[in-house]
């Protein structure tokens, strides 16, 4: 007696029995074979929407409302930003205040930095009021991971949702420790602090405007590069629109960062990855990472030889001249 579960597959029932009857599976052939087409497409469909998607996640502090019982007032925490995605990518921090004076309480010892795929950063933040008036203010603070373009696609739109996370800290100053606040217009949430203009205010961010840009953009920034070989970085809209205001930040592994315009030559002088920022005057809109890798003949070249040629020349001829000489006097 045939195995009803043998009987019941054609393909089994062939390398068992040698045998198969055409009328009984012709038709199961079909009918499998009919679906099958079916999960490749779904393999198709489904892949690029999970396969290198971004993500990120955040870890905070389970402190979410704080007494201010007395000025001055210092506080120091730390909440932990994820990369759960697939790619490295740029993440930064911004902040939000309902007013200037709570904003200007706030700090963050990172404003961007870079985060390889599965890896996480600690962020420290740090609130200092020397005083304020009475009330309740929610401070939030936002990790947002950056979209990012590095082929120079100018048919491609940086139209991207930045992917954002958020921690809220509600500072509370009591009637008696603060004075009643004076009429003033709050700042709106969508407006928190700029970008800080220059290198020396970077290194204390207040906060990051990310701006969603719908413009096409031709960005040329390299996925790598070697320490202090020149790069060329461009940026420009793709559309004709004057360029003036369109620009980078480059922030290196240590943290230093730099402002450079839209169509640059630079040198990366850390090894490590780099988070290159484009901007339109002040505001975000992509975020590259970029690393950069030591070669020792690239060193050679780029930074010994034009900052110390000039010596070793001297040195060599200093070296031909004595053996020369050398030579001279054996011969006498």
């Amino acid at each position: 007696m045939r195995h009803p579960i043998i009987y019941a597959h054609p393909i089994i029932h062939f390398l068992v029995y040698g045998t198969y009857d055409r009328n009984l599976y012709i038709p199961h052939f079909k009918k499998v074979f009919m679906r099958w087409p079916i999960v490749p497409l779904l393999i198709v469909l489904v892949i690029p929407f999970t396969a290198g998607q971004p993500g990120i996640g955040l870890a905070t502090p389970p402190i979410d409302v704080l007494t201010i019982d007395s000025f001055p007032f210092t506080y120091q925490n730390h909440f932990r930003v994820y990369n759960k995605g697939q790619e490295e990518r740029v993440f930064v921090i911004s902040i939000s205040a309902p007013y200037q004076d709570v904003l200007d309480w706030v700090t963050v010892d990172t404003s961007a930095f870079t985060l390889p795929p599965g890896e996480t950063k600690v962020i420290q933040f740090s609130i200092y009021a020397e005083s304020g008036y009475q009330g309740e203010y929610d401070v939030i603070f936002k990790p947002t991971l950056l979209p990012t373009q590095t082929a120079p696609t100018p048919d491609s739109a940086t139209a991207h949702l930045a992917l954002s996370a958020a921690y809220q800290l509600t500072l509370i100053v009591p009637e008696g420790v603060g004075a009643p606040r004076p009429k003033e217009a709050e700042i709106a949430p969508e407006q928190p602090r700029e970008l800080t203009k220059t290198v020396e205010e970077m290194k204390e961010t207040k906060a990051t405007t990310v701006r969603p840009f719908d413009k096409p953009l031709l960005i040329s920034i390299p996925p790598h590069a070697y320490q202090y070989e020149p790069v060329h970085l461009s940026v420009k809209f793709t559309q004709g629109e004057e360029p003036a205001d369109l620009g980078f930040i480059v922030i290196s592994p240590s943290g230093k960062s730099q402002r450079l315009g839209s169509d640059v030559t630079f040198s990366f002088n850390e090894k490590g990855s780099w988070s290159i920022l484009i901007v339109i005057k002040d505001e975000i809109i992509v975020g590259n990472p970029l690393e950069v890798t030591y070669n020792v003949i690239k060193d050679i070249r780029f930074r010994i030889i034009p900052h110390y040629g000039a010596f070793i020349s001297l040195f060599a001829a200093a070296g031909i001249a004595a053996l020369y000489l050398h030579r001279r006097r054996k011969k006498r």
